[in-house]
């Protein structure tokens, strides 16, 4: 295991059961660390667990038993308004489907990554240009998000999930409403992010994206296996 100073994420042994009449045990107990700076793919088939471990990492979830450190703080000993709090603070959110605003420009969409950090309107949309600037998107600025490609609004969303300079990025199926070409022009932007030194987890099912990265978290049937561990 790497050093707590270096360390971005660390679970020991995070496990997930659904209770119900029949208890359903979604992600078994998985034990990993991911280092400031990698890019971790996590794939596997619908069904496998992939959205359970996404919203466990991303603080949307509690494990039902293990301990899940983000930036060296142990999570599971936080209330919900102070896990909201190190959400907001620490993580970037990349979403399938884009999740943008309709009806507003680009730069709106982006600003509301500012919204609820106490950043005043004019720093809101200063930053927000100049993530959009970041991400290829100067020019379309101030162009409705209806009006923009799917590359484009995915862009978008990305330099939302930028806008307040987070420890993690976490993709959700992010190119999984694109076409090749695009696909393979947003996954360029990602890599450019990660060489900057962005830390990133990506979840896909795709297995020509989970074969680009160095390092992969495969599941299957709510069991992880981590390339990175000694065979």
């Amino acid at each position: 295991m790497s050093s707590p100073s270096e360390t971005v994420v660390w679970c020991r042994g995070v496990a997930r059961t659904y209770g119900g009449e029949v208890p359903v045990e979604a992600l078994a107990p998985a034990s990993f660390s991911i280092v400031r700076g990698e890019q971790v793919v996590v794939c596997g088939p619908s069904g496998s667990g992939k959205s359970t471990l996404l919203n466990l990492l991303g603080l949307l979830d509690a494990p039902s038993v293990g301990s899940y450190e983000l930036l060296g703080e142990d999570t599971s000993a936080l209330g919900e308004t102070d896990r909201a709090g190190l959400r907001a603070e620490a993580i970037g959110f990349v979403f399938q489907s884009f999740h943008l605003l309709a009806g507003r420009s680009s730069v709106e969409n982006v600003a509301t990554g500012l919204l609820y950090r106490g950043v005043g309107r004019r720093r809101r949309v200063t930053r927000a240009r100049e993530v959009l600037d970041r991400v290829g998107l100067a020019d379309r600025a101030d162009t409705e998000v209806s009006r923009l490609s799917g590359g484009e609004r995915q862009r978008v969303a990305i330099a939302r999930a930028l806008v307040h300079d987070p420890e993690l990025l976490l993709a959700d199926e992010p190119t999984g409403n694109l076409d090749s070409e695009t696909s393979r022009r947003v996954l360029g932007l990602l890599d450019e992010l990660n060489a900057e030194g962005y830390t990133q987890i990506i979840v896909t099912h795709n297995e020509t994206i989970a074969a680009r990265s160095p390092r992969r978290l495969d599941l299957l049937d709510g069991r992880l296996t981590d390339s990175a561990a000694p065979s």
